[in-house]
């Protein structure tokens, strides 16, 4: 018996990184200020399917021969 999967799979990624410098003086003083955010945000949607295929003939092969047989799926959490 022969296995087949399938899956479907959807990627978003959302990335900021920002920076601003201040540099000023309190009396004699100098200062420099680095503030920033580094932020973020990955999705990831993958649908998997499992099944089961025809066997193979090594002799005659049937090429093209689509037909599985679903046995089980996998779905990421929304």
């Amino acid at each position: 018996m022969r296995g087949s999967a399938s899956s479907d799979e959807k990627l978003n990624q959302f990335a900021v990184d920002t920076q601003t410098q201040a540099t000023f003086a309190t009396g004699a003083l100098d200062h420099t200020l680095l503030l920033g955010v580094d932020f973020q945000r990955t999705r990831n949607d993958i649908d998997v399917q499992f099944g089961s295929a025809r066997s193979l003939n090594a002799v005659a092969p049937q090429y093209g021969d689509e037909s599985v047989t679903p046995y089980g799926s996998l779905s990421a959490p929304q």
